[in-house]
């Protein structure tokens, strides 16, 4: 019973002391008051391909880009907070295999590749503890 007792004397002690605490926020909802600034902190991070025509253009959701003998792309990384907020990022992109692409560094956030010749190749992308894999299928 005294534990039952000292649990609700608890919360309505933390009731209070809320109520207490926005007593000197009239001007403002309580939306206001509760709301918490987002750190600028990398949550994830997202690979684009662009040089495409728009239909084909976006994310390498599937983790696969297929291109012919030729094809150019410029692949682009962006880093977002929780919220979706941009965070800057220098990510580092590793390749496996050259002998089926071309590659050509255009900044630290993007990377132009170009098919040679038919195979796979592996590429993963690296920043701030995460990694995006993904694979290159020339044909």
């Amino acid at each position: 019973m005294k534990t039952k007792a000292k649990l609700v004397l608890s919360i309505l002690g933390v009731l209070g002391l809320t109520s207490v605490a926005l007593v000197g926020f009239t001007n403002y909802t309580v939306k206001d008051v509760i709301k918490i600034p987002v750190e600028n902190k990398l949550n994830y991070l997202a690979v684009y391909q662009s040089s495409l025509p728009l239909s084909q253009a976006g994310d390498i959701s599937n983790g696969i880009i297929t291109m012919s003998v030729g094809d150019e792309r410029v692949l682009s990384v962006n880093g977002y907070d929780t919220v979706g907020n941009p965070v800057e990022v220098s990510p580092v992109w590793d390749i496996n295999r050259t002998d089926s692409i071309e590659y050509l560094m255009q900044g630290s956030t993007q990377f132009s590749i170009k098919g040679l010749k038919p195979g796979t190749t592996d590429i993963m992308v690296k920043y701030g503890g995460l990694t995006i894999p993904f694979k290159v299928i020339v044909h």
